[in-house]
């Protein structure tokens, strides 16, 4: 158990961010290096042990794929797909930036900004984000009634900590249930 728990904070450690880390585009591009040279380094290992032909070797090869295309993407727009390390338990994030990175300098652009997270809290949570100058337009589709209520209620927790950042928002709850 020690040693499960002790590889497991070292994978966590070399592969997940904290989401304020996101923002920091050197971290993003770090993670994409690490995982990269980590999914070679297996596939070496792999073809030495004479398992170049198996659904291990193949399925490597799909996440170097992946891990390419995404990398390639985030070279144009701001695109991260990672694995989150949120409040003591691990989810896994994707944000999409519907803006491209040469049109961020004009300010009369919309930036908009798609986020899909699977938490074990609130299960399958998509949020989608349309911000022009201070007006935020912010809506959440969860996929659960327990979901829905949690984020239902601290909806204007949500709306005073953006006024207090100078944001004017609408935030709106869907359940999706899908």
């Amino acid at each position: 158990k020690d040693m499960q728990q002790f590889l497991r904070d070292t994978l966590e450690s070399q592969m997940y961010l904290k989401p304020q880390d996101v923002a920091d585009g050197d971290k993003v591009k770090k993670l994409y290096e690490r995982l990269e040279a980590k999914t070679q380094s297996l596939e070496s290992l792999l073809i030495n042990a004479g398992l170049k032909d198996t659904p291990l070797a193949q399925t490597v090869a799909n996440v170097q794929g992946n891990v390419d295309f995404m990398n390639q993407l985030n070279q144009t727009y701001t695109y991260v797909q990672i694995p989150l390390k949120m409040s003591g338990q691990n989810a896994s994030g994707q944000l999409y930036v519907y803006t491209n990175k040469k049109d961020l300098a004009d300010p009369e652009r919309d930036l908009t900004a798609f986020l899909h997270l699977d938490m074990d809290n609130l299960g399958s949570t998509d949020v989608s984000v349309r911000m022009h100058r201070k007006d935020v337009y912010t809506k959440f589709y969860m996929d659960s009634d327990e979901a829905y209520a949690l984020v239902k209620a601290h909806m204007p927790e949500l709306e005073e900590r953006l006024r207090n950042k100078g944001f004017n928002a609408k935030i709106y709850v869907e359940n999706e249930g899908k």
